[in-house]
């Protein structure tokens, strides 16, 4: 049964979209040349006792929720840098643990720098800063790439200098947008391969990824990015710390 609070908002919703539409249909759409004048909403417009009573109860349940801490960082996070940025390699650690939970064979997990946008500073990591670093409702979705797809992949991050990565490893030239020494997992990169790769559906459907793996079946998981990085974020042990090594290196001059 719906929750009566709930039922008499929507109530109230449903009313007011029966009573516009009611308008429009016996006087026509609204035009503005002819239009009463506005009426300015300040202190003087009294608001809806009972309609304010719901909208503060959703406001208190949501601020706890946003406030309730996720992590620690001893030190601040940027999500600046190349070749990948700090906070970038840690959320790549991060989603690519999560959708391994749900695709077990899932092997690597790449995002883009310029998805992430903000930094985190020292302290108390919350949903409220997930919320500000992943504001968007990208979602993790799986592809089944072959190896010389992966290898094209790897050439647009190096024309990109670099971005978010785990379980994948590379020797960037910048200049000639080429990615050398590729390993998955430690082992060097078979063109006749097939490897099992995360991302959002916004690289592959509208970002830099989109040309590379055109006509490759993308499978949804219905998950979030930014619920991945705030389940990565409460599952982490210990404070956020990137990892030790970088997984790119600029190829030698």
């Amino acid at each position: 049964m719906m929750p009566p609070m709930r039922s008499k908002l929507l109530h109230f919703s449903a009313t007011f979209r029966l009573l516009l539409a009611a308008l429009i249909f016996t006087q026509g759409p609204l035009n503005p040349a002819s239009a009463a004048p506005p009426i300015p909403v300040n202190e003087v417009v009294k608001g809806a006792e009972d309609v304010e009573a719901i909208v503060a109860i959703y406001k208190r349940q949501l601020g706890a929720r946003l406030s309730a801490p996720l992590a620690t960082a001893t030190t601040d996070l940027s999500s600046e840098g190349a070749p990948s940025s700090p906070l970038g390699l840690i959320v790549a650690e991060g989603v690519l643990r999560q959708a391994q939970r749900l695709a077990p064979k899932t092997q690597i997990f790449m995002t883009n720098d310029g998805g992430l946008r903000v930094s985190l500073s020292q302290g108390t990591i919350t949903l409220a800063h997930v919320y500000e670093l992943m504001p968007f409702d990208n979602e993790v979705v799986l592809l089944t790439v072959s190896g010389a797809v992966l290898a094209d992949i790897c050439d647009a991050i190096a024309l990109k200098r670099g971005e978010p990565v785990a379980g994948l490893s590379a020797t960037l030239d910048p200049q000639a947008g080429r990615a050398t020494d590729v390993r998955i997992g430690g082992a060097p990169l078979d063109p006749q391969g097939v490897y099992h790769l995360a991302t959002s559906d916004y690289l592959v459907e509208a970002g830099w990824m989109r040309d590379a793996v055109k006509g490759i079946a993308v499978e949804r998981t219905g998950l979030l990015l930014r619920d991945a990085i705030a389940a990565a974020f409460k599952a982490h042990v210990g404070p956020l710390t990137p990892p030790a090594t970088q997984p790119f290196k600029w190829s030698a001059p």
